[in-house]
């Protein structure tokens, strides 16, 4: 399998830095064999272990074709394994209400096809935002003199969780450069502060659409509103 990286184009504001910056969070687990994922965008697979019945079997009644394969492939010893080399890019401009709403509805998919995986992204995201509002709370109370000097090292140190997660942005524009075609790894290079600047905004991005996650599941893409009744079954409710 491969994966995305979007790359903005210049003329692109807030919106299309959030996704990019949203999307790049998956790709610290792609190399992991144990833990990434085979994405529809970009992969192959032997036709002699995928027979139609088979694929019919996997994908006949579901909406989501990444994680049903990947769950598939878990339940029969295989292995998934992220090709460097079948990165594909996508160029397109996409405003801050589009970039949430494709959130909400990738996040919506996780939780019905992989809910292991969304309690994660939900715990991770939910006590880094907690630790960060909670420690800013603390050096402001400092600030005004409402809490003794000594607990500004307790409110610092709450910090240190996204500042690791900044520095993991900064370092895998780092590591992606070597995998990116040379025009798009140099803007990664260039943009690199965007990256780093926009982690905590992803992050709470995350936060909030797995919330938004628990509401009824039922998803509108190109005109159409499909329900996920369940991982096995998926029907179309309106639009055709």
């Amino acid at each position: 399998t491969g994966y995305r990286w979007y790359r903005p184009p210049a003329s692109s504001g807030l919106g299309s830095w959030l996704r990019s910056t949203w999307n790049a969070g998956a790709l610290a687990i792609m190399p992991d064999r144990n833990r990434n994922v085979a994405w529809g965008g970009a992969l192959a697979f032997r036709t002699s272990d995928f027979s139609l019945a088979t694929l019919n079997r996997i994908w006949g009644t579901t909406l989501d074709d990444d994680h049903t394969l990947t769950q598939f492939v878990r339940r029969n010893n295989g292995e998934i394994v992220f090709v460097p080399g079948c990165m594909a890019l996508t160029h397109a401009h996409t405003s801050l209400m589009d970039t949430v709403r494709w959130t909400n509805r990738q996040t919506l998919i996780t939780r019905i096809y992989n809910l292991p995986f969304w309690v994660r992204v939900l715990a991770i995201h939910g006590l880094q935002i907690l630790a960060v509002a909670a420690g800013a709370l603390i050096i402001i109370g400092v600030g005004l003199k409402m809490l003794p000097m000594a607990w500004t090292i307790m409110g610092i140190s709450m910090q240190l969780p996204m500042l690791g997660m900044c520095l993991g942005a900064s370092s895998m524009i780092d590591a992606m450069a070597g995998i990116l075609p040379q025009p798009t790894a140099n803007q990664a290079r260039r943009q690199r502060w965007l990256y780093v600047v926009l982690t905590p905004m992803a992050s709470l991005l995350c936060l909030w659409t797995s919330m938004a996650s628990l509401l009824p599941s039922d998803m509108t893409w190109r005109g159409v509103t499909y329900r996920m009744v369940s991982a096995e079954k998926t029907t179309i409710i309106d639009g055709q």
